[in-house]
């Protein structure tokens, strides 16, 4: 083929096979171009709404254990069928109940025969950073009293499964003063929760933040870092590992990742907790503006990420009402 010729490929005329309708091969392939660039709008404009209809994500697809914090109890009195259902619907199946002891027993007796009737179990909440201050021994005492009068006045199906605190001696307002004594006490109330709940043959939990590994003490108890001592001492805990976003160096999982390996590598179990609440300056701690449908997307990444770890246990969502409320 001479210069010529190759300068005209493509727009020189040709006999055309059946089906062409006489056009030039330049014009056919120009065609075909057009034909599937047109396709492609389509595929970018159409098809992605209904694709995202789709895939509409309504719960985290693996098999775990979905928990959620109530801190309102009194609604457990006024909308419990809402909040059972609820809770069904979102494949919960472990809350932490905030105890209000002005509440009556009846009140906790028929909410929690009705979360046991969907497999719901109950775990009685409570704690405050004053727990680890002067007053702190009473506090726990006064919770420990109620808890235990309500478990052997009460049936089978009407029982906690357990007790969860949530007591964050950092918060203290001692603890900037004298961080050791702080952490000392917070402990020992460890220890002595732990105790309780053996005696009572209950489980016992407690909320940890995901940096604790990174806080050293030097206590009667030895000295360390405090994660390592809890993973040490309690058998199960959830990270407050508040992050809107599962991958990255900010992300859930990233940010975790001391503290489950810490869980794994002494056998406690590990559930993972995010937030959903409006949070003022910092939007990157909650899903409160991205909304459900992309928090169970995150989840779901998390989820996958530890399938196969022994140590993980499932997920919370902090906390009902604010998940309730969450834009889809």
């Amino acid at each position: 083929m001479g210069l010529r010729e190759k300068l005209s490929y493509g727009c020189q005329v040709t006999r055309t096979p059946k089906g062409t309708l006489g056009l030039k091969k330049g014009e056919v392939i120009m065609s075909r171009i057009k034909y599937c660039f047109i396709i492609l709008l389509v595929v970018i404009f159409v098809f992605p709404s209904n694709m995202v209809k789709a895939k509409a994500i309504t719960t985290v697809s693996q098999d775990v254990n979905m928990s959620t914090w109530i801190w309102d109890t009194a609604k457990i009195s006024k909308d419990s069928d809402k909040i059972i259902k609820f809770l069904v619907s979102n494949k919960v199946k472990t809350v932490y109940l905030q105890i209000d002891t002005s509440l009556g027993n009846k009140i906790y007796r028929e909410f929690i025969q009705k979360a046991m009737k969907n497999n719901i179990n109950i775990y009685a909440l409570d704690g405050s950073s004053e727990w680890v201050g002067s007053k702190g021994v009473q506090l726990q005492e006064n919770f420990f009293a109620w808890f235990t009068q309500y478990q052997k006045s009460s049936s089978k199906n009407q029982l906690f499964k357990g007790v969860h605190l949530d007591v964050e001696p950092y918060l203290n307002s001692n603890y900037n003063v004298n961080p050791n004594l702080v952490i000392e006490n917070y402990q020992q109330y460890l220890i002595k929760s732990k105790e309780k709940c053996t005696t009572l043959g209950v489980e016992f939990s407690i909320d940890i933040p995901f940096w604790f590994d990174k806080v050293n003490y030097v206590t009667k108890y030895g000295k360390g870092n405090v994660a390592e001592w809890i993973c040490k001492n309690i058998k199960a805990v959830t990270i407050m590992a508040y992050r809107d976003k599962a991958l990255g160096d900010n992300g859930i999982i990233k940010i975790s990742e001391a503290e489950i390996n810490l869980c794994k590598k002494y056998n406690v179990k590990v559930t993972l907790g995010v937030e959903t609440n409006k949070i003022a300056g910092d939007a990157s701690l909650t899903f409160y503006e991205e909304g459900k449908a992309y928090m169970l997307n995150e989840l779901n990444t998390v989820s996958l990420k530890y399938k196969n770890n022994s140590a993980f246990e499932g997920l919370a969502i902090h906390y009902i009402d604010s998940w309730m409320n969450l834009k889809k």
